[in-house]
């Protein structure tokens, strides 16, 4: 191969790569919003949900109650430790972006199990 050769074909290739690069830039800032944005929706769903457990819990008597504090603490610890997560996720730059949307879901799997074993224990 020849020097011009070898120029062109890295010139070729520069050619290329930038005008691949912006392509995959946007598409990865697109899904980066949608995941940012479901993300958020999920946690004021499980606003609401654990809001509305609390309700419930709030009526029974003080003795039941009592079984329920547990729950609902561990419960709200991990929708604290859900909610920096997400805030994890929307400051990260793209070097950090996939381990703390890895680090969201993970949070968001624990928070969802938490409640759901909170209120099924409350519909016994």
């Amino acid at each position: 191969m020849t020097e011009r050769s070898r120029i062109f074909s890295l010139f070729l290739a520069v050619i290329l790569f930038l005008t691949w690069c912006p392509i995959v830039l946007a598409v990865d800032r697109e899904d980066r919003k949608e995941f940012e944005k479901h993300a958020k929706k999920e946690l004021q769903s499980m606003d609401k949900k654990i809001k509305a457990l609390k309700s419930k819990i709030s009526r029974l008597e003080k003795d039941a109650r009592k079984d329920y504090d547990a729950m609902l603490a561990d419960l709200e610890q991990k929708r604290e430790h859900a909610g920096k997560k997400w805030q994890e996720v929307k400051k990260a730059g793209s070097e950090k972006w996939d381990q703390a949307k890895a680090d969201l879901n993970s949070a968001m799997k624990e928070l969802k199990e938490s409640y759901d074993r909170a209120a099924s224990r409350m519909e016994k």
